[in-house]
């Protein structure tokens, strides 16, 4: 069944070469909505949360989307998949979609995070799939202890991917965390082609992974090809701000893979990466500016310029150390396409980081 909220104004015309290479042609879902209005997307989302149906899929069109938004899963074993990108091709509503973070964007409200993504016990068997979006907040001022400008999620003993997402202009007053905060109790967290830029927070501007356990059940967080850059704490007293990695259970693993943290709080005092109890924190090929903590496996280590394009900018020169440097095989994969949705290993290594150079700008050719 789809459910379309927006009239066609055209078909979009594109050569059939074109179209073949930048169009993903997805199979029809047992529940769709396509969205074009704030409005739209909230009642999109009410209506998964209450829908009994084993598969819910919500897809944005290209715009911006301002609001709390919350997306709630309430039945076991159903998957829901909420991805923007998506338009509208020969009278079928969003059929066509282009992979990448920046067609689509979610701002919050000062009292509000952009989205909340919630599975709680006693749901079971349940997947919820969040991707190519960017997400914004930059006046958030709601007093918390535990949500967030951006991106609060809380999954308990069930399965969440969070891919090709950007976090931008994540401004937080009040909260410890401005960006993103994910809670894993017993079930499996997967983020990757991540990128996170300007965020600021009194603790933390960046990202924040706890990782606990529910009733005795082993919890995994697989976070690969993230990068975080130019986020800061605004209170003199923290030491961190960047990514926060919390284990809380030794049931909890984390593993972090390709991934470059640097170039966050000026402070000489802030690190930008900052390990809690880390004897199943696991990493392969990150590169840091300021690690405070050890994990209990440190693979290829980076440090020093990572060579991104600008200062608040994490995509790589053509020269830069990020090139060709990362694992081709990382815990819970990599996935098969960056942030901007161009093909991973475009080169003899995929590059570390969200962003993967296209093989014409390697080697200062920009």
């Amino acid at each position: 069944m789809t459910h379309c909220f927006l009239s066609f104004a055209r078909v979009l015309r594109l050569p059939v070469a074109l179209l073949l290479l930048i169009l993903n042609l997805p199979g029809q879902a047992a529940t769709v909505f396509c969205v074009g209005t704030a409005q739209q997307l909230t009642d999109a989302l009410a209506s998964a949360a209450a829908s009994p149906d084993s598969s819910v899929d919500i897809r944005l069109r290209s715009g911006t989307y301002t609001g709390s938004f919350v997306l709630s899963v309430q039945h076991s074993n159903q998957s829901i998949q909420l991805s923007g990108g998506w338009i509208s091709f020969l009278n079928t509503p969003c059929s066509l979609k282009f992979n990448g973070a920046e067609r689509a964007t979610l701002i919050g409200t000062s009292n509000g995070s952009a989205l909340e993504v919630a599975i709680n016990d006693p749901v079971s068997g349940s997947n919820v799939t969040v991707s190519d979006l960017t997400f914004s907040n930059p006046g958030y001022s709601a007093v918390s202890n535990t949500k967030v400008a951006c991106v609060y999620a809380l999954n308990s003993a069930n399965n969440m991917v969070f891919e090709r997402l950007q976090f931008k202009q994540c401004h937080s007053s009040t909260t410890n965390h401005a960006s993103g905060v994910f809670l894993n109790s017993g079930g499996t967290f997967t983020l990757r082609n991540i990128s996170v830029i300007d965020g600021q927070a009194p603790e933390n501007g960046g990202l924040a992974i706890n990782a606990g356990s529910y009733g005795g059940l082993v919890s995994n967080n697989y976070l690969s090809h993230i990068s975080i850059t130019d986020t800061t704490s605004t209170v003199s007293s923290s030491t961190f701000s960047g990514l926060y990695i919390l284990v809380v259970s030794p049931l909890s693993n984390v593993y972090l893979s390709n991934s470059v943290i640097w170039g966050n709080d000026p402070d000489p005092g802030t690190s930008d990466l900052y390990i809690s109890a880390p004897p199943t924190v696991y990493f392969s090929r990150v590169h840091y500016g300021k690690l405070l903590g050890a994990p209990a496996v440190n693979n290829a280590p980076g440090t020093g310029d990572p060579g991104f394009q600008a200062a608040n900018d994490p995509q790589p020169s053509g020269s830069s150390v990020l090139i060709d440097s990362g694992y081709a095989n990382v815990p819970g994969g990599a996935g098969t396409l960056d942030i901007d949705g161009k093909p991973r290993g475009n080169g003899v290594a995929p590059d570390v980081g969200a962003y993967e150079v296209d093989y014409l700008f390697r080697a200062n050719f920009e």
